[in-house]
């Protein structure tokens, strides 16, 4: 008795095993590709209203999920290509499999690096949380920021995040993370104490989004020119360039920047109004021409130094 029991489990999971075979096999054959890229298509412009979206490819790959390769963002009037996802994978997470709460791990390739992490899905409702890591993301590939601002966003992008969000309103996720960019320049529209461009070995702050605007918190500079300190805002504009910036902060310039200065009289200003707590400055403007400015007589005595030069 106990024999045939044995045989009749075995050969039942045998046959559900090769039933399971089939119908993975049938589903990766007969993936409905179109379809499923018509319809993700649909959901990203319905989403992101303000700019139109393209999929190069669908598909299935194990272990990796549902694969999209070349997703294209532009803006819906007819402008330049504002961001491309070179792939982006999705996969339930199958240690999830059997809990109330469900798991999806994602990875994306873009710029060069790669974000990835997991999305929990809450049981009956449409609120998730989500949470990851960004590494090597290159933002100098961002063509969008040359076209618009006329400026280069270089270095390497790290960092991790964590948010909450709905299905029915995935544009107004939060976040919130820690980002840090190394080995990279700052470039400035007009000189700043000198220099029109800072290269940096590090810049790290915290931040926060939601509601139109990005927050961002203990922001730190550090290069053989300069350190700085650092907090503020960005507002999001229709375009890049009409995003409103405003921070403050301060520089405290470092013996490197006073060596490499070939204007004395620009050194002597700022060795005369140099302060414990360093340089104060402010920067509110848009995007495009963003405005840094610093505070009191200082800024009084730079514009005569201007002047006076020519």
């Amino acid at each position: 008795m106990g024999g045939k029991t044995i045989r009749f489990l075995l050969s039942s999971t045998g046959y559900l095993l090769y039933t399971l075979v089939v119908l993975v096999g049938l589903l990766w054959l007969l993936f409905p590709t179109e379809s499923v890229q018509a319809w993700l298509e649909q959901q990203l412009q319905d989403h992101y209203p303000g700019y139109s979206w393209k999929i190069g490819s669908v598909g299935l790959a194990l272990p990796d999920g549902v694969v999209l390769t070349d997703v294209q963002m532009a803006s819906a009037h007819g402008g330049d290509t504002v961001l491309t996802l070179d792939r982006l994978a999705v996969a339930p997470a199958v240690e999830k499999f059997f809990d109330k709460e469900k798991a999806v791990n994602f990875s994306i390739h873009l710029l060069q690096g790669d974000i990835s992490g997991r999305i929990l899905l809450g049981s009956g409702t449409k609120e998730f949380t989500c949470r990851g890591t960004l590494e090597g993301l290159q933002p100098a590939k961002l063509d969008i920021v040359r076209h618009n601002l006329n400026r280069i966003l270089d270095g390497t992008l790290a960092g991790t995040f964590s948010g909450t969000g709905s299905w029915n309103r995935i544009s107004q996720t939060s976040l919130q993370g820690n980002l840090k960019l190394t080995g990279g320049t700052l470039q400035f529209r007009e000189p700043v104490l000198g220099l029109s461009a800072l290269p940096y070995t590090k810049i790290e702050t915290k931040f926060k989004r939601g509601k139109g605007q990005w927050l961002f918190e203990q922001g730190t500079l550090q290069s053989k020119m300069m350190n700085g300190t650092f907090s503020g805002s960005v507002q999001t504009g229709d375009t890049l360039a009409a995003g409103r910036l405003q921070f403050t902060g301060a520089l405290k310039p470092r013996s490197e920047m006073f060596a490499g200065l070939n204007n004395p009289q620009l050194a002597e200003v700022v060795r005369t109004h140099l302060k414990s707590g360093g340089l104060p400055f402010t920067v509110n403007g848009t995007a495009a021409i963003p405005g840094i400015r610093f505070s009191g007589e200082l800024s009084q005595a730079l514009n005569s130094l201007k002047r006076s030069a020519k």
